[in-house]
């Protein structure tokens, strides 16, 4: 969490929610035709968004994301024009955060 700005950190709950506890499993799982669960890997259980970023111990994690909220919280403040085309770029020094 410490390479994104503290606005996109602060906002991440809009895009992705938390599990609720004992009822929600954040994960994968393959199931029968029926909705039996076969195999469900050991997925690593959280809390919130932000005890993943404090396990760096945990070797794997998934969580539910709705794509166009977290697209509104990574272009907060971003101007952008859609249907446009690229036709170039300029490279400088400055870094603004």
């Amino acid at each position: 969490m410490n390479c994104i700005s503290s606005s996109i950190v602060l906002n991440l709950p809009k895009a992705i929610p938390n599990p609720v506890p004992d009822v929600e499993y954040h994960g994968a799982s393959i199931n029968d035709h029926e909705g039996n669960a076969l195999i469900k890997p050991p997925f690593k259980q959280f809390k919130d968004i932000y005890e993943i970023a404090e396990n760096p111990d945990c070797s794997f994690s998934m969580t539910v994301a709705y794509c166009d909220r977290l697209r509104d919280v990574l272009l907060e403040n971003v101007t952008v024009q859609w249907g446009k085309r690229c036709i170039g770029y300029e490279e400088t020094k400055e870094v603004s955060m």
